[in-house]
């Protein structure tokens, strides 16, 4: 299914040129989120007397918050509810989004020409929605997309493609028409499982790690100036 981009003007990757809509995670893929989160698993753990190893934040990257407490839970003891350990986390992790909500490199520009050129767009976060709030309103784009599903408006969480299926319902587009563009691995997965194109983003986070996109770019400025759509 095409989509209504004029691809001349705006020298989007053909993988855009092609898309029926657009669906963006957030935490990584539009804001860079990903280090508090991470700051923050580690420090509502810390008071439980938990220590997280990198590989195992990065296992974690991705996944609502209950599923993140039922991984920890599962493979570590000490006391605390799901739900406790939810509040402390979002009450920590929003004192420190207050403070300022960066971009990443590209995430602005790309949302912009997107809804300019008026291809459906969407957001699939499995932040919390009151996370999903202060982030988008931080980086100006609460208008932004049509539809918005959060991680505690799912029961499933990434890998599973609930998340990503939800959005296109919401859009009214066929999966199969849709890109995903995610950072995390499990975010990857989940979009493959749900039928859509993926778009991996890279960080420092996934070196090393084979990541399952059909398309895997280093950043979002990739996907603006592709050398191969400007004689189109």
């Amino acid at each position: 299914m095409l989509g209504t981009l004029n691809d001349a003007s705006n020298h989007l990757h053909p993988i855009l040129q092609r898309a029926g809509a657009v669906i963006f995670d957030m935490d990584g893929v539009l804001a860079d989120t990903e280090p508090a989160h991470v700051q923050t698993l580690r420090a509502v753990l810390a008071q439980h007397g938990v220590a997280l190893s990198e590989a195992e934040c990065v296992a974690l990257m991705g996944l609502t918050a209950e599923a993140t407490w039922q991984w920890v839970m599962a493979h570590h003891t000490f006391s605390g509810t799901p739900g406790q350990l939810t509040q402390e986390y979002e009450s920590i992790l929003l004192a420190a989004l207050s403070g300022g909500v960066v971009a990443v490199r590209g995430a602005l520009e790309l949302v912009t020409i997107l809804g300019h050129e008026g291809l459906p767009l969407a957001l699939a976060s499995s932040s919390r929605g009151a996370v999903v709030k202060v982030v988008l309103a931080g980086l100006g784009l609460t208008d932004a997309f049509s539809t918005v599903v959060c991680g505690d408006d799912v029961r499933q969480s990434k890998p599973d493609p609930t998340i990503f299926l939800e959005a296109a319902r919401g859009l009214g587009i066929a999966a199969a028409a849709c890109v995903v563009i995610e950072d995390s691995l499990n975010g990857m997965q989940a979009g493959r499982l749900a039928g859509m194109t993926v778009v991996g983003l890279l960080s420092h986070y996934t070196v090393g790690v084979t990541l399952p996109g059909d398309l895997v770019v280093e950043s979002l400025t990739d996907l603006i100036d592709a050398p191969d759509v400007r004689s189109s």
